[in-house]
């Protein structure tokens, strides 16, 4: 997972993801389709970049 908060950088690791990989996909998670897309690269790994800046503390 990487968190991209800003707008023109996320979209532009989604353009570089589309052309040097494939289509999004959807993810295992609902979730995470809320706020961010989803990549399945050749092997079958997962790469999810989000549209939010990384949290400060998780909630406990």
């Amino acid at each position: 997972m990487f968190y991209l908060p800003i707008h023109s950088d996320w979209q532009s690791a989604i353009d570089r993801m589309t052309v040097s990989v494939r289509k999004p996909v959807q993810s295992h998670n609902p979730y995470w389709d809320e706020r961010g897309l989803t990549f399945e690269d050749p092997d079958g790994y997962r790469v999810l970049l989000e549209h939010a800046a990384w949290p400060k503390s998780w909630p406990e």
